[in-house]
């Protein structure tokens, strides 16, 4: 075989598995970073989705489906076509036949009465739940600190100014455990990124926060990078301590798997539940709509509360 024909077949498989790669994983991506992977012009789809409800369009055996748009922010899902139930094969037929070169994505009047619709496919959640995670003495020197700390909690706020959205309390610094747990998150990560089939991304930096949820406290159902400012979070992680024996009941995560509904990454009916267990940490995609649930305590008493550590993994 002549080297220039094997050097752009080995472009091609290539550019394959990296598109094979984001489909199964489930990975959004940008207008920008769909164009630079399927070497599409920017301008174009730009222009093609400005007026779009939901677009999609087929890439060899892929389907690329416009997932999130909030004004000019725009994000992708890539699925492999064969797994689209949604698509009649007549369908799919058509959008192949449609896109049978990249050169046409221009030609949008026909290609949009095919790829116009959705699919109503129902994308599962995934989440690790890692157990003993801090020493033992780790363990009691921060729930000693916590408890000294109780004045200096303060009420949660949330991005949309509801008041009854969200209940909690959180203290605003906790070093030096603040320094450990970011230390300790950074070092699982190489792991989690692979149980949790999420391409590797640079880490620009880890966030944490300490709260407290005590009786009658929650967090409805949210993400955690659907505004500008939280739209670099890929990973969202919680770790949970509290009093031994435990002192409160629910408090569990909700973890929805989601769909797509008018253009929006929404939840599904279904989900998967987190115990609150003591001295574990869960990690999940920042982008899954989650909620936690009302705390039942007794006593009330602060040191009973549902303690966490939570936080998120920024993209560089």
């Amino acid at each position: 075989m002549q080297e220039p024909l094997q050097n752009t077949i080995d472009k091609v498989i290539q550019q394959l598995n990296r598109v094979k790669q984001i489909s199964d994983s489930k990975f959004w991506i940008t207008t920008e970073e769909l164009g630079t992977l399927l070497e599409l012009d920017i301008d174009t789809l730009n222009t093609l989705t400005s007026q779009a409800i939901l677009f999609q369009f087929a890439w060899r055996n892929f389907i690329c489906t416009l997932v999130s748009c909030q004004g000019n922010y725009k994000l992708w899902q890539i699925t492999n076509q064969s797994e689209l139930e949604a698509f009649s094969q007549g369908i799919v037929s058509q959008a192949e036949k449609a896109h049978s070169s990249v050169g046409q994505i221009e030609k949008t009047q026909q290609f949009n009465t095919v790829i116009s619709q959705a699919s109503s496919e129902i994308l599962p959640s995934h989440f690790v739940q890692v157990e003993n995670f801090l020493s033992a003495t780790e363990l009691e020197e921060l729930f000693h600190f916590v408890i000294q700390k109780e004045n200096d909690f303060l009420p949660t706020s949330n991005s949309v100014n509801d008041l009854d959205y969200r209940r909690s309390m959180f203290l605003p610094t906790f070093a030096p455990f603040s320094e450990l747990m970011i230390e300790r998150v950074k070092a699982i990560l190489p792991q989690l990124i692979s149980h949790l089939q999420i391409p590797p991304f640079q880490i620009d930096y880890v966030e944490a926060q300490l709260t407290a949820h005590n009786h009658g406290n929650y967090y409805k159902v949210h993400n955690d990078n659907g505004s500008p400012d939280s739209a670099t979070r890929e990973l969202t992680y919680v770790y949970y301590f509290n009093r031994s024996p435990k002192a409160f009941s629910g408090g569990e995560l909700t973890i929805y798997d989601s769909k797509i509904e008018n253009n929006f990454y929404v939840a599904a009916e279904s989900f998967k539940t987190v115990q609150p267990i003591n001295n574990s940490i869960v990690f999940f995609p920042s982008r899954y709509m989650h909620e936690v649930l009302p705390v039942s305590c007794p006593s009330q008493a602060f040191a009973d509360s549902r303690f966490t550590i939570n936080g998120w993994v920024r993209k560089g």
